[in-house]
């Protein structure tokens, strides 16, 4: 959706020579501040006076490639020998927060395009992209700005001799779009056992996949959809999720970390009751069963006799439980029979 904004103010823009340093000072009107949305990108339209000021941010730059600017010369100017206008755009303002109306400040000069008997300039602000090519048509600003160099400034001002009194209230129109660069990020968060949450760096002899990519950092860029988050590690339990990632939002999963369970292969003769902590677990030879770390009580029962045995097992090991029932032969003597 287009937002129309018509200014009719008057404003004079005043810019010294470039120095070493690129800064220049910046006096004039501004007209309006625009922050756009990574998740609801619109296009914005003005109608600006000659040397009206509009000041641009985004809010979350990681997710919007590029602004593209297009200037719109009305024909009574462009096609004036006499008359020349031209784009430029400020970063780097001294002002941080500058608001409607007067603005006396400085800033870094990022490009100057005049438009010499033409009707059209198009401008692209890469943000997050740096090698690649602007689009046909547009040129890219003379010095792309940093994160840290906005908000930008953004003004149409005549150059040289200025305008003719019968056409210095002419507007131009300046459309102002910005690229989505189609993805959102999701940011996982890791909860050891006892409760307390963990870096990357902390979490050893583990490692995630995102769609079976391994994944090196908490944070991870995708396009809109789903996404399967997987979790391997030799120290702690398997976990598989489902993530849905938006658009230039950033999500949020949060994995808590369980010990990998012990492994207990129970061997006992055929019609043994095995129950591990008062519960059965088994009944029948050669079964095996993942029990949590740490202490635990195993009872036996063949008919109407219990065996117990408390038993400490460790995260990830496999152990093998046996009730050997032996009959014992021993040969009887003489000695023995007195």
């Amino acid at each position: 959706m287009n937002v129309i904004r018509t200014v009719a103010s008057v404003l004079i823009l005043l810019t010294i020579p470039s120095v070493v340093s690129g800064f220049e000072s910046v006096y004039g009107n501004v007209v309006d501040l625009h922050t756009f949305s990574a998740n609801a990108l619109e296009e914005i339209d003005y109608e600006l006076a000659p040397a009206d000021i509009v000041i641009l941010d985004i809010d979350r730059h990681r997710f919007v490639d590029a602004l593209e600017i297009t200037v719109h010369v009305p024909d009574e100017i462009a096609d004036r020998a006499d008359v020349t206008i031209a784009a430029l755009l400020y970063g780097s303002l001294d002002e941080e927060n500058p608001g409607l109306g007067s603005l006396n400040t400085r800033g870094r000069r990022l490009h100057f395009q005049p438009l010499v008997r033409e009707t059209r300039a198009r401008i692209e602000v890469p943000i997050s992209r740096t090698s690649h090519r602007a689009p046909a048509g547009y040129r890219r600003v003379d010095e792309p700005p940093d994160a840290d160099q906005y908000p930008i400034a953004l003004t149409v001002i005549p150059v040289g001799k200025g305008l003719p009194d019968d056409l210095s209230s002419r507007r131009l129109s300046v459309g102002i779009k910005p690229v989505s660069r189609g993805v959102g990020e999701v940011a996982l968060e890791f909860i050891d056992p006892e409760g307390n949450e963990i870096s990357r760096d902390e979490l050893t002899e583990t490692t995630v996949y995102v769609d079976d990519e391994e994944l090196e950092s908490t944070l991870f860029f995708s396009e809109p959809g789903f996404r399967q988050i997987r979790l391997e590690s030799t120290r702690y339990r398997e976990k598989i999720f489902t993530q849905p990632v938006e658009e230039g939002q950033t999500g949020t999963l949060v994995i808590e970390l369980a010990e990998r369970p012990a492994t207990l292969f129970l061997d006992a003769p055929r019609g043994t009751q095995i129950f591990l902590n008062g519960s059965i677990v088994a009944n029948r030879l050669g079964t095996h069963i993942e029990v949590e770390p740490g202490e635990h009580e195993v009872q036996f029962r063949i008919g109407g006799r219990t065996i117990s045995r408390s038993i400490s097992l460790e995260s990830g090991e496999a152990y093998r439980l046996v009730l050997d029932l032996q009959i014992k032969l021993e040969h009887e003597t003489a000695e023995s029979e007195r």
